[in-house]
Formats: structure tokens, sequence, C-alpha cells
């Protein structure tokens, strides 16, 4: 129970069981005087927990969650391999897990997009565009145009690439006209169907540009 007090944070609780432990193995207490410390425990317990908040997560939703930055780092939300090719999604991924978890979906669907810009800045870098101040539409358009000319001066593999390139711009279309265009101006809200559909689509996509070779520059 102590143990549980201190990463509770319930410290007066916590002090209190602590000073019964110790009285308890240094004098020879009787049944009845260690029934009556515990009654007050369980009494001071009740009032401390009426101080704070808890709340109940489903274990469906817990999966989603992350325990700071050792869990974070050992099990990445998307997964190791996007996780190498795009370290600075972590974070967000992280987030948008957390927020769906607790059932804010606006706030995570609002981090994927986040995510996705990191996706699409590493797609931009690629094709030699600028992204930091421009408009989604404009870089995707100027983007499907360099790879509508992917021809054999790019290698035997030019056909595999354009294919790759060419459904990669189409998905971030998508995901602006769907998505990010709606949460980042308030159009939509979430429920818990369409910000986990989300999610796992995210996810999926930004695995799909790393074994792409798609990576954060």
């Amino acid at each position: 129970i102590k143990r549980n007090c201190d990463a509770l944070k319930l410290s007066c609780t916590g002090e209190f069981i602590g000073w019964v432990i110790q009285d308890c193995s240094t004098n020879n207490r009787s049944y009845a005087e260690v029934a009556a410390a515990f009654l007050h425990v369980s009494v001071a317990l009740q009032q401390e927990l009426s101080r704070h908040w808890f709340g109940h997560i489903d274990a469906e939703k817990a999966k989603y969650l992350r325990h700071g930055i050792d869990d974070i780092l050992a099990n990445p939300p998307f997964g190791k391999e996007a996780a190498a090719a795009f370290p600075h999604v972590i974070a967000d991924a992280a987030r948008a897990g957390n927020c769906f978890g607790v059932g804010q979906n606006d706030a995570c669907v609002f981090h994927l997009m986040r995510v996705l810009e990191r996706g699409l800045a590493a797609l931009a870098t690629k094709f030699g565009e600028p992204f930091q101040f421009e408009n989604w539409h404009n870089i995707i358009e100027r983007i499907e145009s360099k790879v509508r000319k992917i021809d054999l001066t790019f290698g035997p593999e030019w056909k595999t690439e354009q294919q790759f390139y060419s459904e990669v711009a189409c998905e971030f279309m998508f995901f602006k006209d769907a998505w990010r265009n709606h949460v980042m101006h308030g159009r939509t809200e979430y429920d818990d169907e369409r910000a986990e559909n989300i999610y796992s689509h995210v996810g999926a996509f930004m695995k799909q540009l790393a074994r792409g070779g798609l990576i954060e520059k």
C-alpha cells in the first residue's frame, strides 16, 4: 500500500503508513492495536484519494499509451523502422496515442498531422522542393510534376521508384483534403472510430515511407 501511495503521490497517507510500519516493527503491538492502526490508514487513504482525480482507461485504448521517454524509445508508436527514419515524429506519435487513450480524439488527429508534416518534408527534400513555409497543395503538385518526369536517367529501377513516389504523393494529397485541412481549421470533430482509423493509417504510411528509403534530413 505504501509503494502505491508513493507512486500516486499520496504523501500524507504514505508517510502515515511508514510510521505504522516502523511502529509495528519496533514495538510489540497487539492485534487490536494493529487493526486500529490500519483502520486509521484506511480513513486517511480515503480522505486523501478524495482530493485527487483519477480516470479509468479501457484496456483496448491503453495499448496506445506510452509512459515516459524510456517506454517511447523502447516501443515507438509506429515501430522502430519508422522511428529510425523519422526520429522527430516519435514525440508527436506518442502524444497522438496518449490523446486517443484519454478520449481527446481531435488532439490525436492534430498530432498525427504533425507526424505527416515530417514525412512530407522528407519527400520535398528528396525532390529539391522548399517546404517550411509552403502550402501543402502547392508542394504536392510540384512533387507530382517531378515524379512524372522520372525516366531511365534515374536508373534501372526507375519504374518502381516512379510508382512508389506517385503513390506517396497521392496519399499526401488525400491526407490534406480528408484530414489535415479540417482538423487544423477546426471544421471536424472525431469520434473514437475515426481517430483510431486515422492513427492506424498514418502509422502504416510512415512505415511505408521508411521502407521506401525516405528519411529526415
